[in-house]
């Protein structure tokens, strides 16, 4: 069994500042979470189709930007089973944003990937979302502007890094 980065934390680190401080991130973390699963709330930042879309489809559209993907690794990459990836996937093609394929090395394997218009989609996507996280940003001054991005890239980091390892191993 592998060992966690967080497992790593020396037990003296464990102090009622750092639970203070881990109590309040999970306030505003839980906050940012709803803003992100909220249909209605959602709706202010995607306009048009995209408002439309669930948070696993807009997930599985951010995914497929780079190349196709076996289903099996959509669905582990989403969190979610086969079947419901499979689903995902039948209402994103039904819409014209992705089309099905076959592995080239094995064609028992079904990928999925992003038409011309999924891609366009796409476009519009990041583009929505970077106007929203610059409203967002403007409201700081510019210090803490740079300090928000910086700590917000080293927090994904880690998570990426827990992704990677199989998430299996979170510290209670």
């Amino acid at each position: 069994m592998q060992t966690s980065r967080a497992a790593t934390i020396e037990r003296g680190a464990d102090t009622p500042a750092l639970l203070q401080q881990a109590e309040s991130f999970e306030a505003h973390w839980s906050e940012v979470i709803r803003f992100l699963l909220n249909k209605k709330l959602r709706s202010s930042i995607y306009h048009g189709p995209e408002g439309e879309l669930s948070h696993a489809e807009l997930a599985a559209i951010d995914l497929l930007a780079d190349h196709e993907c076996r289903m099996s690794d959509l669905a582990a990459r989403i969190g979610l089973s086969e079947s419901s990836t499979t689903r995902l996937v039948d209402r994103l093609a039904a819409a014209g944003l992705v089309e099905r394929g076959t592995s080239p090395t094995d064609r028992r394997l079904v990928t999925a990937g992003l038409t011309k218009q999924g891609r366009a989609t796409l476009a519009r996507m990041r583009s929505a979302r970077c106007d929203f996280l610059k409203e967002i940003l403007v409201t700081l001054p510019e210090d803490e502007r740079a300090e928000l991005v910086r700590l917000f890239g080293r927090v994904a980091e880690e998570l990426r890094i827990r992704e990677t390892a199989g998430a299996g191993e979170v510290r209670a």
